[in-house]
């Protein structure tokens, strides 16, 4: 079953309805259902610890390959999880979000020169070393996701 109707699926079973979900996590409705219909891709890692500390399971039981009825259940029987996030699923997200911000900069050169028009201060070297920073950051989590496979 797929991510966002695993979500669903949860969420009925823990007696709990979307827009509850919604309102604990601060995030608008029709954003939450957003983020449940795109499957959570391009989610912000902050609002999916939020939700599954909200749901008292670990991020990585909502991002485990194997989302069935079975996990399902041993989800719902399972006692309260611990607040720890593993490794893998925080430098999935990093990797996730550091090439979405280098596309969102590199193709969008309106919204970068707003970036940097917000603070007229900032040179173009400074720039440039902005993108290289992100690149850089990017290439470390790509190794570090490369040497734990």
């Amino acid at each position: 079953m797929k991510r966002g109707e695993f979500f669903v699926e949860f969420v009925k079973r823990k007696g709990l309805t979307i827009k509850e979900i919604s309102e604990k996590i601060e995030v608008p409705y029709s954003t939450l259902l957003s983020m449940i219909k795109r499957d959570f891709d391009n989610a912000s890692i902050n609002k999916v610890i939020d939700l599954c500390t909200v749901l008292e399971i670990k991020v990585e039981d909502l991002f485990n390959d194997n989302l069935d009825q079975i996990h399902l259940n041993e989800l719902i029987q399972r006692p309260i999880a611990e607040t720890f996030i593993s490794e893998q699923v925080i430098v999935e997200f990093i990797e996730k979000d550091l090439e979405g911000l280098l596309s969102f900069l590199n193709n969008d050169s309106r919204f970068s020169s707003q970036l940097f028009f917000q603070s007229k201060n900032i040179l173009e070297e400074d720039k440039k070393m902005l993108f290289i920073y992100i690149e850089q950051a990017l290439k470390i989590i790509k190794k570090i996701k490369y040497e734990r496979h």
